[in-house]
């Protein structure tokens, strides 16, 4: 299992499906009714449904874009997506324009609404993509890793196998395949023996002939067949999936912190003007620097006492953004808190929202480069043992052929010079020798059946 690029990532089946566009629907929504009353455009309710006619109008356009470009790329070109998210912000900008001018009967501001999406489209939702895309990787690849563990410990039976062992084995195998044929070709015979024609001796030939060659291929000295492959891959879990330490919590935090800019910032520069969105910035700055923080917390107690429980995930993603509010609530001099309180939720809630996000797409792009080396390894593994394991059953095979040789192959190949010849006997018209001939032929069948019921006791 290879690593997953950025270009597979951006590109591959979450740039744009149906179970993406749900799974993006309450984050969004939740952002973008937050977003909105925080600049008081609107109130709780209209800003809900302004949220989802915009996720409704985004979805169409990706749907349209990603089944359009689908038709020549398997993975679309990544310009080709970028170019798409800009397409996102666009719409949605659009949405929020007509819905303020035709609905609310406000100021449309359409230019201003449109640059503010694309740049929120063009930081969140590479974020929401690549996270995802990651996300159902590592199912898959702790899935395969799970396969080929089973099969290594299969392989390494095989090896463990002692040579004693595989004979048995081997011995069982002629013995259930060829002996009850034997016996089925001895009654044969013994049952047509009084009216024996040429074409009867001629089919029985052939038939011990097939015997003779079925127990020469089971046991045959061959160079190496077996191919150790997965058969089955079942995903894992998505609860299993997000099941790893956090990895670079300073950069996660900072790509957060980047997350949030374009969020809160324009429309807290246009409506409260420079001072308070330095101020939010500043708050911007402490969440990351608690961001840090708690990831840092949160990778320690994750690699030291295992998995941290809901609660303190939570608390760790929720309490950075809260102390940004904090920070914008104790500043004197600024508008009241009950003016500012959708601002206050936003911090919080948006913050959780992007680190949530970006330290699973960091966490997961590291543990799945770790993982996929981790398969390739125990596939390296197996190819090993495979080489070990055939080598030990060509051995094995060398000796029962060795032992199967003389009495099996040479009785068998007796009966079929036997019941030959006097096919052509027949065909002259001379019969006179078929009791002897059936009589022989049976002796021969007898003694072979005999010399594979010998193996089972000289084993050793």
């Amino acid at each position: 299992m290879h690593v997953l690029s950025v270009r597979e990532a951006m590109g591959g089946p979450w740039a744009g499906n149906v179970p993406g566009w749900l799974i993006l629907f309450v984050p969004t929504t939740v952002l973008v009714v937050l977003q909105e009353t925080t600049i008081g455009a609107s109130g709780w309710a209209a800003a809900l449904v302004l949220a989802v006619l915009e996720h409704l109008a985004a979805g169409l356009l990706v749907f349209a874009v990603v089944w359009a470009l689908r038709r020549r790329w398997r993975v679309i070109p990544i310009g080709l997506v970028f170019a798409m998210w800009v397409g996102v912000g666009v719409v949605r900008g659009l949405v929020w324009s007509a819905w303020h001018a035709w609905v609310l009967h406000t100021e449309a501001d359409v230019g201003y609404r449109v640059l503010v999406w694309v740049a929120i489209s063009l930081v969140w939702s590479p974020l929401f993509t690549y996270t995802l895309a990651q996300l159902d990787h590592r199912r898959t690849l702790l899935g395969e890793l799970t396969a080929v563990r089973l099969l290594r410990a299969t392989e390494r039976a095989r090896v463990d196998q002692s040579a004693r062992e595989r004979r048995e084995h081997l011995i069982a195998t002629v013995q259930s395949t060829i002996g009850p044929v034997i016996s089925e070709l001895h009654r044969s015979l013994t049952t047509i023996a009084p009216r024996l024609t040429r074409s009867s001796v001629t089919a029985m030939a052939k038939r011990v002939s097939s015997v003779a060659y079925d127990t020469s291929r089971l046991v045959a000295a061959r160079g190496p067949e077996h191919q150790a492959q997965v058969s089955y891959i079942q995903r894992a879990p998505i609860s299993a999936a997000l099941d790893f330490p956090p990895d670079r919590p300073l950069l996660a935090s900072a790509l957060a912190g980047v997350a949030m800019l374009p969020l809160v910032v324009p429309d807290t520069l246009r409506v409260q003007g420079f001072g308070f969105a330095l101020r939010t910035i500043l708050a911007i700055s402490v969440m990351v620097l608690l961001l840090a923080l708690s990831l840092a917390v949160l990778r320690f107690t994750r690699i030291r006492f295992g998995r941290p429980s809901l609660v303190a995930l939570l608390l760790a993603f929720l309490i950075p953004g809260a102390a940004g509010s904090v920070v914008i609530a104790l500043t004197p001099g600024w508008p009241p808190i009950s003016e500012m309180l959708s601002l206050l939720i936003l911090l919080p809630v948006g913050s959780a929202i992007a680190g949530a996000n970006v330290a699973t797409a960091v966490g997961l792009a590291h543990s799945n480069e770790d993982l996929a080396q981790r398969v390739e390894a125990i596939r390296l593994e197996i190819d090993q043992l495979v080489v070990l394991a055939d080598e030990s059953d060509l051995a094995a095979r060398v000796q029962l052929e060795e032992l199967l040789h003389g009495p099996v192959y040479g009785r068998l190949s007796a009966c079929v010079m036997a019941l030959n010849f006097h096919a052509e006997e027949l065909a002259s018209g001379d019969d006179s020798r078929s009791e002897s001939i059936t009589s022989t032929v049976l002796e021969y069948l007898d003694a072979a059946s005999r010399d594979l019921d010998a193996l089972s006791i000289n084993r050793q």
